[in-house]
């Protein structure tokens, strides 16, 4: 059983060999104005080669409560439920390492939640906000004029824009741990849209999270990943929107029909059985879609293979 969480937040930073960068997520927590006593950070490092883990015992004491622990390689969805276990934060915000946030952000993650009555806590998921460039540019459209909404409405209605960051309730995320596959990583938008089927984030549309591209310095970040090199966790991501967000069918037919053509997609690059991997799925309308991308799928699929052969990958 898990304590009642006696810090406001806790930022995790996953980390594989990001020595280069980590020092700026630290820099960024280091100016926070909300009071260190008033949240940790917690490192789990991914089994990297680079240093990292001497890096941080060089750092000495913190302000905040800071906790570094390393694991094999296993992917970062190991180790946010690692993080997700020991945190001791009513909130939850994933800072990667190569991205860093604005000093007023945990103070505005808090005032936000805190405004937030009890009972009404208990159906957010959060909240939810937007980021910006290393200049101060807002990065995409602002956030739809709406005191909260779910994720698969915010992605598939409302246009969400491609970098965006949030605080999620702690004990919301105890409750959904990602699945241990042995992949290189699960995208997270596959647990927001597990989330979304009973809780909506609360929108403040507010740029805390600084996101660096490769025009502002950095050309290999986390989230930039090549689809290619997790199959099955592209396919388990597809597979989350078609099992929790299928309700927003008849408003966006064609996101869900990309949806079954991507998860039958990926499940072949992955070598799964197709057959098996829709028999999977909750709904018969979604099996029914991914039966009838299959063709589409399989067309693509041998495209993907040959354009790889030719670059080969």
């Amino acid at each position: 059983m898990h304590s009642v969480p006696n810090l406001d937040v806790t930022v995790f930073t996953p980390t594989y060999n990001r020595a280069t960068t980590l020092p700026r997520v630290r820099e960024s927590l280091l100016r926070q104005t909300l009071d260190p006593a008033r949240f940790e950070w917690i490192i789990v490092d991914d089994g990297s080669t680079d240093g990292t883990g001497e890096l941080v015992r060089s750092w000495g004491e913190a302000p905040y409560s800071l906790r570094y622990s390393w694991q094999e390689n296993r992917g970062k969805h190991v180790a946010w439920n690692r993080a997700v276990a020991s945190a001791r934060g009513e909130l939850f915000a994933v800072l990667d390492s190569d991205d860093a946030c604005v000093p007023h952000a945990l103070e505005r993650f808090v005032a936000h939640w805190s405004a937030v009555s009890p009972g009404r806590k208990r159906e957010l998921a959060g909240v939810f906000v937007r980021c910006q460039t290393p200049d101060g540019a807002p990065i995409g459209p602002p956030l739809p004029a709406l005191d909260a909404a779910d994720f698969a409405e915010l992605a598939f209605i409302h246009g969400l824009p491609g970098e965006t960051w949030n605080a999620a309730r702690t004990d919301l995320l105890r409750s959904h741990p990602f699945p241990e596959l042995r992949v290189p990583l699960l995208p997270e938008g596959a647990l927001w849209h597990w989330i979304a089927r009973d809780h909506r984030w609360l929108l403040r549309d507010e740029c805390l999270r600084v996101y660096f591209t490769a025009e502002s310095g950095r050309g290999d970040q986390l989230s930039r990943l090549s689809p290619w090199r997790y199959p099955e966790g592209m396919a388990f991501s597809q597979k989350s929107v078609l099992d929790n967000s299928l309700r927003l069918l008849p408003r966006v037919p064609m996101r869900f029909l990309r949806a079954a053509l991507h998860y039958d997609r990926f499940s072949l690059h992955a070598g799964l059985s197709v057959t098996r991997q829709i028999s999977t799925l909750e709904h018969r309308v979604a099996r029914a879609l991914c039966w009838s991308a299959l063709p589409a799928a399989c067309l693509l699929f041998a495209v993907d293979s040959a354009a790889g052969r030719r670059a080969g990958r």
